[in-house]
C-alpha cells in the first residue's frame, strides 16, 4: 500500500468517525447502552464514570487491532490509525473544554506521551527521537 493510500485511508476514516459517533451516542448511548451511558450525564462523585468505560473498550479494540495488523500495514491498520487518532482529538478537545475546572494538563502530557511511546513500539520506530524534532 501506498503511502498516500494510507494517508487517504487516515483521514477517510477520521472524517467518518464523527458520523459513526453521532450515531452510536444517538442509538445506542441513548438506547440499549443508556444503563452504562446515563453516568455522563448525572452529577460525578469521583474522577470516573462508568461511561469511561466506552473509551476505554473502543481505545483498546482499536490498539489490538493496529498489533495486529502492524506487520502488513494494511487496511485495517490505517483504518485503526483514523480511530485512534479521531480519539486523541475528542479527548484533547473535551479536557480542553473543561482544562480550567480539573488541573489535568501535566497528567494529559504524560498519557500522550505513554500512547506516543507505545505506537513508536508498535510499529517499530526509533525509541528515541531527538527533542529539536519534536513539533510540540
Amino acid at each position: 500500500m501506498g503511502f498516500l493510500q494510507a494517508i487517504g485511508i487516515v483521514l477517510a476514516t477520521l472524517l467518518a468517525m464523527e458520523s459513526i459517533s453521532w450515531a452510536m451516542h444517538k442509538f445506542l448511548f441513548h438506547g440499549p447502552l443508556w444503563f452504562i451511558h446515563k453516568s455522563h450525564h448525572q452529577e460525578r462523585s469521583g474522577f470516573f464514570e462508568w461511561n469511561d468505560v466506552f473509551s476505554l473498550l473502543f481505545g483498546t479494540t482499536a490498539l489490538l487491532l493496529l498489533v495486529i495488523d502492524r506487520e502488513q500495514m494494511g487496511m485495517l491498520f490505517w483504518m485503526c490509525t483514523g480511530i485512534s487518532l479521531y480519539g486523541i482529538i475528542y479527548l484533547c478537545s473535551t479536557i480542553g473544554l473543561f482544562i480550567t475546572y480539573l488541573k489535568v494538563l501535566k497528567p494529559l502530557i504524560v498519557i500522550c506521551w505513554v500512547f506516543v511511546e507505545h505506537i513508536k513500539y508498535i510499529i517499530n520506530l526509533p525509541r528515541k527521537i531527538p527533542r529539536k524534532n519534536l513539533v510540540c
